[in-house]
C-alpha cells in the first residue's frame, strides 16, 4: 500500500475574535492531524481541532524563547513527510505581512502539496471594531496596507517615504508600535499634515481592546498617556473621525471584561459564545478531561438487559454521548430505546439527546437531580425500573430519591472525569488577574481548580467575580471558603450568560 501523503493546508485565523475565522478554516482546523500556529492567535480557536490532534505553538515573541523560521519550516515539512494533515495556522491572513509565502515556497521546493485559506486581515477588521471604515466615499477613495516593522537585515527602509506619506488617502501601518515616533515624524517630514486625524488600536477585536484617536501631531503623546503596548494598528486619515459616531464594540454590555470559564478539555459550550458576543473576552480554563470508565461491564449488561428498564435518566451530554457510542458498539441503535421513557437533567443534555434524535419526555424546571425526583413524584410515577448511565463517581442523591419513590434504580457508569493536563502547569494560572470573572460550570470544575491551583493564586482570587452555574456549584464553592456572586435562576449555559450581564449592567463598573 503507498504511503498516505501529506498536505499543508495554511490558515488565516482572522485578527483575534475568535469567530472571525472562515467556515472553511474552522473546517480544516477540525480535520487536522497536526497543527502549526502562531502566537497571536486566538488560543480558543484550538477548541476546534480533534482531541487527538497534535498542537503545537510555533509563535515568535520578542525576547523570549522561540523557534526559528528555519525551525518551523523543518517541522512543517517533517509532518507533512510523514503523511499528516498539518494546519499552519497564521493570525490574519497568512499572506499579508506574514511568513506565508516564504513558507509556501519551502513546500513546493520540497514537493510537498499545500492550500491557502485566506483569512479576515486584522488592517480591515480591527479598524472595523474600533468604529473606522479604511475607506469612505466621503473621506477616503483609497487605502494602503503597510508594513511597520522591517525584517532585521535591511540595511535601509525599503518605504519610499515621500510616497508612502501621500500613497493613499488611508495608511494603515501594522506592527508599527515599536516604531510609532520614527513613521509619524517621517509622514510629517514628507507632508502629511500634523493636524491629519490618526488612530492607534491595541488587542483590536478582543474584548480588551484600547483605541486612541488624535491627530498626527498628538497620536505618540495619546499612545505613551494610555500606556498602550505592542501589538497595535495605526490609522492615519479623515476616516478616523467617524469613530465617533461608528463606534460601537466599546458599547457591548461585557466590553473590557475578561471572563475565565472553566470547563471540561473539548467542550465546546454556548455560554463563551453569548459573552463573547456581548463584548468580552473570553480565557478557557480546561479543568476536566473526559475518559471511558475504568470497566464498561456494567454499561454492556445494563445495555443487554434495556428491555428491563421503563425509564433511561440522562444527567448530562457525555452521560449520553458514551451511552450512545456503546449502544452501537453493542450492535444495537437507538430503536433500543423505543419503549423508553427518557429524561433529561438540563436543557444541555436535552439537546444532546435531539441531535441523536431523542426526545426527552422529562426535562425538570430545576436543572438538578433534585428537579427530576420532583418531577417523578409529581406526576407519581413508582414501581419502575430507571437506568442512569452517569460519571463514575456523582452523587447518590438521584438514586437514593427515586428509590424513596419505591423505584428500582440502576446507575451505571459510562465516564470518567480527571483533572486536565493544563491544570498541572503553574504557566495555566498566570492568565489569572484581580478583576476577572472566574465562572464554573460544574462542582467539579471547582474542585479540579482549587486542588490544582498554587497556594500564591488563592490571594488573588478574593479580588475576582466568582460566577457558578448553579446552587450544586456553588455549595462546592462555599466548602473552598469563597462565595460567588452569580448563579442563575435557571441553572444553564444561557441563563448563565445572562446573568453575568445583568450583574456588570447593574454593577456598573
Amino acid at each position: 500500500m503507498a504511503n498516505k501523503k501529506g498536505i499543508v493546508y495554511f490558515v488565516g485565523a482572522g485578527p483575534g475574535d475568535r469567530g472571525l475565522i472562515t467556515v472553511k478554516g474552522s473546517t480544516l482546523l477540525a480535520q487536522a492531524e497536526v497543527v502549526l500556529y502562531d502566537n497571536l492567535i486566538n488560543t480558543g480557536l484550538l477548541d476546534c481541532c480533534s482531541p487527538t490532534a497534535e498542537k503545537i505553538s510555533v509563535g515568535k515573541t520578542g525576547g523570549e524563547p522561540s523557534l526559528t523560521q528555519e525551525e518551523i519550516n523543518r517541522l512543517m515539512l517533517e509532518k507533512a513527510q510523514e503523511g499528516k494533515r498539518v494546519v499552519r495556522l497564521k493570525g490574519g491572513d497568512p499572506f499579508l505581512f506574514g511568513r506565508g509565502g516564504e513558507e509556501a515556497q519551502v513546500l513546493y521546493q520540497a514537493g510537498i502539496p499545500f492550500q491557502i485559506v485566506p483569512g479576515v486581515p486584522s488592517a480591515i477588521a480591527v479598524p472595523a471594531y474600533a468604529g473606522i471604515p479604511v475607506t469612505d466615499r466621503r473621506y477616503a477613495s483609497s487605502v494602503a496596507f503597510i508594513t511597520g516593522h522591517e525584517a532585521p537585515s535591511k540595511d535601509v527602509s525599503a518605504l519610499a517615504w515621500p510616497e508612502t506619506a501621500h500613497a493613499a488617502d488611508t495608511l494603515v501601518f501594522l506592527m508599527g508600535m515599536r516604531n510609532l515616533t520614527s513613521i509619524v515624524e517621517q509622514l510629517i517630514y514628507h507632508g502629511r499634515e500634523p493636524e491629519t486625524p490618526a488612530a492607534v488600536i491595541q488587542r483590536g477585536t478582543l474584548g480588551t481592546q484600547k483605541v486612541v484617536a488624535g491627530t498626527l501631531d498628538s497620536i505618540c503623546q495619546l499612545v505613551q498617556k494610555h500606556a498602550l503596548k505592542p501589538p497595535g494598528i495605526l490609522i492615519v486619515g479623515d476616516v478616523v473621525k467617524l469613530r465617533r459616531e461608528l463606534g460601537w464594540y466599546e458599547y457591548l454590555p461585557l466590553f473590557g471584561r475578561r471572563i475565565i470559564i472553566t470547563r471540561e478539555l473539548q467542550e465546546q459550550n454556548l455560554l463563551s459564545e453569548i459573552l463573547e458576543q456581548n463584548g468580552a473576552e473570553i480565557i478557557q480554563l480546561p479543568t476536566i478531561e473526559v475518559l471511558p470508565p475504568d470497566s464498561y461491564q456494567g454499561l454492556d449488561e445494563a445495555i443487554a438487559k434495556l428491555p428491563q428498564f421503563q425509564w433511561l435518566i440522562f444527567t448530562s451530554s457525555n452521560g449520553v454521548r458514551f451511552f450512545v457510542e456503546r449502544l452501537l458498539h453493542s450492535g444495537k441503535d437507538i430503536r433500543a430505546l423505543s419503549s423508553h421513557f427518557i429524561a433529561a437533567i438540563g436543557s444541555g443534555t436535552a439537546r444532546t439527546l435531539n441531535s441523536y434524535y431523542i426526545k426527552a419526555d422529562i426535562v425538570p424546571e430545576e436543572f438538578s437531580a433534585e428537579g427530576v425526583v420532583a418531577a417523578f413524584e409529581k406526576q407519581n410515577i413508582s414501581n419502575v425500573r430507571v437506568l442512569i448511565p452517569r460519571a463514575q463517581k456523582a452523587r447518590d442523591v438521584l438514586e437514593l430519591g427515586l428509590r424513596a419513590l419505591s423505584n428500582d434504580v440502576l446507575a451505571v457508569p459510562v465516564y470518567k472525569t480527571v483533572i486536565a493536563p493544563e491544570l498541572q502547569h503553574a504557566e495555566t494560572f498566570k492568565s489569572l488577574r484581580p478583576g476577572d470573572c472566574l465562572v464554573f460550570t460544574s462542582s467539579s470544575t471547582v474542585h479540579n481548580f482549587f486542588d490544582s491551583a498554587p497556594s500564591g493564586v488563592l490571594p488573588e482570587l478574593r479580588e475576582m467575580i466568582m460566577a457558578c452555574i448553579g446552587p450544586i456549584t456553588e455549595g462546592a464553592l462555599r466548602k473552598r471558603g469563597f462565595s460567588a456572586h452569580i448563579v442563575p435562576a435557571t441553572y444553564d449555559f444561557a441563563s448563565l450568560a445572562e446573568a453575568i450581564i445583568k450583574y456588570y449592567a447593574c454593577d456598573g463598573n
